[in-house]
């Protein structure tokens, strides 16, 4: 025969049980920037640095004949800014009067004085003897010079010192210019 007519909706079953979770779905765009916070308190200061608050500038301009074994060079004019050092023109004795470390750097126009070959200058220290130097072999004049960072305590004193095998001048030979400089200056 031919079907009946549907009859009326039954009603809701009870829930069944939760399915498995569904696999993650894929990431969203990325949302705008929001806007800059405030500016944050300023920080501490910081210790202050290294500087260069005291140097001194030496030149020699005039002959220096037969400095001998152990003689000091002297510098005919040293220009000091600071407190840090101090200079007697007499001696040609540099004195430190602040603890700290210095860089020191010397050049002079040297001439061995007949019979001396083997040329050495020496910066020395009143507490540590000698702390750098130059040292070279030579008949004609030449320029040479060295130079050192050195940690320095108040009240030492230092000086340039000929330890050659002999006499030696510092003489303009051909050459224009301060025969010998010196720069010194306090880094720490």
């Amino acid at each position: 025969g031919a079907s009946g007519t549907n009859g009326a909706t039954g009603a809701t079953g009870a829930s069944g049980t939760n399915g498995d979770t569904g696999a993650t779905g894929a990431s969203g765009a990325t949302g705008a920037s929001g806007t800059n916070g405030a500016t944050g308190a300023s920080g501490a200061n910081g210790v202050t640095g290294p500087s260069f608050n005291s140097y001194a500038n030496g030149v020699i301009t005039t002959n220096k004949s037969s400095i001998p074994v152990g003689g000091t060079i002297v510098y005919d004019s040293v220009a000091i800014v600071g407190t840090d050092l101090s200079y007697n023109s007499a001696t040609g004795i540099f004195t430190v009067n602040t603890t700290g470390v210095y860089v020191i750097d010397w050049k002079i126009a040297v001439t061995p004085n007949p019979g001396t070959v083997s040329i050495e200058v020496d910066l020395v220290s009143s507490i540590r003897g000698i702390v750098a130097g130059i040292s070279v072999t030579a008949t004609n004049p030449l320029i040479t010079g060295s130079n050192r960072i050195y940690a320095a305590t108040a009240g030492e004193t230092f000086r340039f010192v000929n330890n050659s095998g002999g006499p030696i001048s510092i003489v303009l030979v051909g050459l224009t210019g301060p025969i010998g400089t010196v720069s010194v200056f306090r880094i720490v």
